[in-house]
């Protein structure tokens, strides 16, 4: 035999294509395909949307990835579905919102039916060695086709792309709502151990026979022990993470604040303190920079965000020599995942205006957030995955509590982790150190990622025809809402012209304005 004849066979590569809506989507669909470069050949589109990104948002999601220097195509449901029968991806990676992902599965599937490629297949019981070897395969079947050969019927098969959907950072807690939109769907990729568990437990409750897969969070650097870059500034006070003697004051007011049931908040907050919650290291850059990652829904009022602006600016008072950046995902006016009401670059232009904050002492900036993270650097934020960045750069973190630590401020994640604080802490330069066992269970955990295996699988799955139809992968009894108005309504929204989708993306307030100024008189009038 000779030597070439020993060789294995080449693994055939794998096509996988990622449907993006949004900028945090694109951002984590550009990022998790460059994760999979080994596996296959990448795609990534856009599907047209009210919350489409700009070209300036598009080039900063996409920057440091192999679409970085790509034209990616923005594609309306009919143009997708073209695609699709035009491409034949394996895999189908949904880095979309729940409305869209739940479009595209319906696409995905109404194509696969058109096309004739079900094919049921004689049910078979299985021989005594294949049960001897699963014995209990019967009693909790994972998929449709194990469901139909347990009962003896026949097993629909498909030769459609495997389904992989997810959420673009934290996504703690885990919702009915979140995977609802994704029934019908193989797979959902999660960060954390913490969001393994729940979603898990979430897809039992709603009957979804889903995979749950985890993976690091395909932006952040690979994982590593957390250690701060930053250190003290020899000519200022010490940068030193919230003293230890305010443990108790915060913890008392987090545990009236977040309201977690079951759980003990001022010994969460207490224990992380005592141990993490020390001076910056010394051998790391002096404090040069202070960036602010807003969030876009939280907090909600104009007196909230305000007050954080006005933080920043003591803080500017107080150390001149300090970069008080306030990094935006959008200007306003630029669509986002989520709307924002109150963009913090307007709210600022309104405080530089009326002298509240004085002019220049603090800088607003958009792009990558990694283009802020320079040694020397600390983060600020209310919510956002913007501080699982820094805190996997090593940079000093700070998750402000004042407006409350609960599941609503979509904070509730960070107890725990030593990095809660105050605008009083902010104004002070006073920054968390994260606690190693939070990180852990959360997003710098050290798993490898078993997403490339997983693909793999998925892939060899669609070839070899044994995928069932996404209605299929749903247990008899799943209730998933009104999905049809929801296609509908998302259909829509993904093919009006763009003098609708300007309108549609505009604030829901604003758009209720003008629904009412556009009304006869009499109706106004009636609808009072």
């Amino acid at each position: 035999m000779t030597a070439s004849n020993t060789r294995p066979p080449v693994a055939r590569p794998v096509r996988i294509l990622a449907v993006a809506d949004s900028d945090s989507y694109l951002k984590w669909g550009a990022a998790t395909l460059a994760t999979l470069t080994d596996v296959g050949v990448l795609e990534l589109v856009l599907l047209r949307s009210p919350i489409l990104p700009s070209p300036d948002q598009r080039a900063a999601a996409v920057a440091g990835t192999p679409f970085a220097r790509v034209d990616v195509p923005v594609l309306t449901p009919r143009a997708l579905r073209a695609h699709l029968r035009m491409t034949d991806p394996d895999v189908v990676l949904l880095s979309a919102t729940g409305p869209v992902a739940e479009l595209v599965v319906r696409i995905v599937e109404r194509a696969d039916a058109r096309a004739g490629r079900r094919r049921p297949t004689r049910a078979t019981t299985g021989s005594a060695a294949d049960r001897a070897v699963e014995p209990d395969a019967g009693l909790r079947p994972t998929t449709g086709t194990e469901r139909a050969r347990a009962s003896g019927a026949a097993a629909p098969r498909s030769r459609r792309p495997a389904l992989v959907g997810g959420l673009p950072g934290m996504s703690y807690p885990a919702t009915l709502r979140a995977l609802r939109f994704r029934a019908g769907q193989d797979a959902f990729v999660v960060h954390s151990q913490r969001e393994r568990r729940e979603f898990a437990a979430v897809a039992d409750v709603l009957g979804l026979d889903l995979s749950v897969a985890l993976a690091p969070l395909p932006f952040l650097p690979a994982p590593h022990v957390v250690t701060p870059r930053t250190q003290v500034p020899p000519d200022s006070e010490p940068l030193d993470a919230m003293p230890h003697d305010a443990a108790p004051r915060d913890a008392s007011r987090t545990a009236t604040t977040c309201g977690a049931p079951g759980h003990d908040s001022a010994s969460l907050r207490a224990a992380p303190a005592a141990t993490h919650r020390a001076t910056a290291a010394t051998q790391g850059a002096p404090l040069s920079r202070v960036v602010f990652a807003p969030q876009a829904k939280m907090p909600v009022t104009r007196p909230h965000r305000v007050q954080i602006l006005e933080a920043l600016a003591r803080l500017a008072a107080a150390r001149p020599g300090v970069d008080i950046v306030v990094k935006v995902r959008g200007l306003a006016g630029e669509a986002q995942t989520h709307h924002e009401d109150l963009p913090f670059d307007a709210l600022l232009a309104d405080l530089v205006a009326s002298g509240s904050v004085p002019q220049g002492a603090l800088r607003v900036a958009t792009g990558p957030l990694s283009d802020q993270l320079v040694p020397g650097s600390a983060l600020v934020t209310v919510s956002s995955t913007a501080a699982l960045e820094s805190l996997a750069a090593g940079v000093p973190t700070l998750v402000l509590e004042d407006f409350g630590v609960n599941e609503r401020m979509l904070n509730a994640v960070f107890l725990g982790s030593g990095c809660l604080g105050t605008l009083d802490d902010l104004a002070a330069g006073r920054f968390g150190v994260p606690d190693q066992a939070w990180l852990d269970d959360n997003y710098l955990h050290m798993s490898p990622s078993e997403l490339p295996a997983l693909v793999r699988q998925l892939a060899d799955a669609r070839r070899a025809g044994s995928l069932v139809p996404p209605a299929a992968s749903r247990r008899d009894g799943v209730v998933l809402g009104r999905s049809r108005r929801r296609l509908a309504r998302t259909l829509v929204r993904s093919q009006a012209p763009t003098p609708v989708l300007t309108l549609l993306a505009l604030p829901r307030s604003t758009r209720q304005a003008l629904r009412q100024a556009l009304r006869p008189a009499g109706r106004r009038v009636i609808a009072r």
